[in-house]
């Protein structure tokens, strides 16, 4: 029952909802200039932060409910924009099949080929070993375990409530609360279907690391490959041999989940100045928002992003502070409002003294 769960949630969440933003994206294509595979790419690093903040203000505005209210409400939601863009299921399968033939390797130059093809083996034995890992090894260490035990608080609590001080007696755990809530909302989603199945199950928590972790060499070949394809298999081989983000995929913690959207941000930004988009500008703003949402340290360099953004728009100053408030008013409803509440009512945030026990 455990696995079937575990595939359950991670079916719905890896698999359904990209998916389903990626056709709602796909559906504005016209007024989105994104090529189809980035609009791919985008909505499968968003998505899993989604959910987080769709849990963050059900729990916020409408607390102690029903377990399976929880679960339900962003199924109705999915399932309402499935529905609403339907219409253009056939286009987009079209179009993915269309992009997945172009795909196939055909040069002449067959080391290129070669390189391709062996990025892809190693990568493929590595990321076996880090999913046989996901099912043998418990979470462990301190930032991983961190954010667990914070979502085992949200949980019991059925509600995200804003305390100075963050303290389950059961555990001992004591949260320094530094950071946004958008990884343990995460656990918290596992947990919900925990309380509806009665099993106590973290195999999707832990599945976070790897899965973010794929998202990063999915989107540094993307980008690389359209230089060059040699390019791309050497980066990536390069990527997987380097002892940090070996150590990163290995290791449960926060560091892919934060640089995959981190990444992410970065390459809407670089499209939205290439192309000077407001609704590119818009869903870069959703990125940023839920950066800051995952870590401090992700509201500081979206600071820094939007204001490379404003220095790099092509219009007037009056126009430029008309799209720079409303990347603030979308970065804050997509999690930089979180710190804006904790600072005042809640551990006060990075303006507190740190208390260690």
């Amino acid at each position: 029952m455990e696995y079937l769960q575990f595939l359950l949630i991670s079916f719905f969440s890896y698999v359904f909802i990209p998916l389903t933003f990626a056709l709602s994206l796909y559906s504005f294509r016209r007024f989105i200039p994104l090529p189809f595979m980035a609009i791919l790419l985008v909505s499968m690093i968003l998505s899993p932060f989604l959910i987080s903040i769709f849990l963050y203000y059900l729990l916020l505005l409408i607390p102690h409910q029903n377990p399976l209210f929880y679960v339900f409400m962003p199924f109705i939601l999915v399932l309402f924009l499935f529905w609403m863009f339907r219409k253009n299921i056939p286009l987009f399968i079209g179009e993915l099949n269309q992009r997945v033939r172009k795909s196939k390797i055909k040069s002449d130059w067959r080391y290129m080929a070669f390189m391709n093809y062996a990025a892809l083996v190693v990568i493929s034995f590595f990321l076996l070993i880090f999913f046989n890992r996901m099912f043998t090894v418990s979470i462990l260490g301190h930032d991983m375990l961190e954010y667990a035990l914070m979502a085992r608080i949200i949980s019991n609590q059925q509600a995200i409530t804003y305390v100075s001080d963050i303290f389950d007696p059961s555990s001992g755990f004591y949260y320094v609360a530094l950071h946004g809530l958008a990884f343990p909302l995460m656990g918290v989603w596992e947990n919900l279907w925990n309380r509806i199945s009665g099993l106590n199950s973290d195999l999707f928590f832990r599945s976070l690391n790897l899965y973010f972790g794929i998202q990063i060499f999915l989107l540094l070949y993307y980008s690389l490959r359209k230089i060059n394809p040699f390019l791309g298999s050497i980066a990536l081989l390069l990527l997987v041999f380097t002892k940090g983000f070996f150590y990163a995929l290995n290791d449960y913690h926060i560091d892919t989940c934060r640089i995959a959207v981190f990444c992410c941000s970065l390459f809407l930004l670089i499209y939205t100045i290439q192309q000077q988009n407001f609704y590119l500008a818009a869903i870069f703003a959703v990125a940023c928002g839920f950066h800051g949402f995952t870590h401090s340290l992700g509201v500081f360099l979206s600071f820094l992003e939007i204001a490379v953004l404003f220095f790099s728009l092509r219009f007037n100053i009056r126009k430029r502070l008309v799209w720079v408030l409303g990347v603030l008013g979308i970065f804050l409803i997509m999690g930089g409002i979180h710190y804006f509440f904790d600072s005042l009512w809640g551990t006060h945030w990075i303006f507190k003294d740190i208390k260690f026990y």
